[in-house]
C-alpha cells in the first residue's frame, strides 16, 4: 500500500515540477541560485517571503502589467503566503527544504522574473525567515489584508495594493 502511495505521489509531483508553471519553476531557481551562494537556511518560511517579494518586485518593474504568477497570495500569521507554494513543501516544517533533487528539474529557459528574484536574493537573502516575517508584517499589503477581514480564508492580498505600496516604497 505505502509503495502504491509513493508512486502515486512522486508521478504527480513529477508532472508537477516539470509543468510550465513559473510559480514552481522560479521557486525552484531561488532555491538552487540560494545553494549557489551557500544561503542554506531556505525554509518554506522564508522562500514564502523571498517569492513574495520577488513578486512585488516584478509587478512594480513591469507597472502592474504583468505577474509573476496568477495565484493568490493571502495574509497568514507569518506574513503573505501563497498556498499552493505552502502546501508544496509542508512536508518540510521549519527546516529547510531539501534540495537534492531540485536540479534535476530546473529549466531556466522558462522562468519568468529571474532578475527579480535575483535582486531580492542579493538584498534579503541572509535575512532568517523572521526577520522578513516581521518586515512583511511593518508593511501595508499585508497589514491592511491581516486587518481588514476576520476570517482567515479570505484574507487575500490585492495585487494592486501590492503594487501600489511598493512602487512608493522601493525594495
Amino acid at each position: 500500500m505505502a509503495i502504491v502511495n509513493y508512486k502515486f505521489e512522486m508521478k504527480f509531483l513529477d508532472g508537477l515540477f516539470k509543468a510550465k508553471d513559473n510559480l514552481i519553476n522560479m521557486s525552484y531557481y531561488l532555491i538552487h541560485q540560494a545553494q549557489k551562494q551557500e544561503i542554506n537556511d531556505i525554509t518554506n518560511l522564508k522562500l514564502q517571503k523571498l517569492i513574495f517579494y520577488s513578486y512585488a518586485h516584478y509587478l512594480v518593474q513591469h507597472k502592474n502589467k504583468k505577474t509573476l504568477f496568477d495565484y493568490s497570495i493571502e495574509a497568514w500569521p507569518y506574513g503573505p503566503v501563497i498556498p499552493t507554494l505552502y502546501f508544496l513543501f509542508r512536508g518540510n516544517q521549519g527546516k529547510p527544504i531539501n534540495k537534492e533533487h531540485i536540479n534535476a528539474y530546473i529549466n531556466t529557459n522558462q522562468i519568468i522574473g529571474k532578475d527579480s528574484i535575483d535582486y531580492i536574493l542579493a538584498k534579503y537573502g541572509k535575512k532568517t525567515g523572521i526577520e522578513l516575517t516581521d518586515k512583511t508584517h511593518s508593511e501595508d499589503p499585508w497589514i491592511n489584508a491581516w486587518r481588514l477581514n476576520q476570517r482567515f480564508e479570505e484574507r487575500i492580498i490585492e495585487r494592486d495594493h501590492i503594487y501600489e505600496y511598493y512602487k512608493i516604497n522601493k525594495l
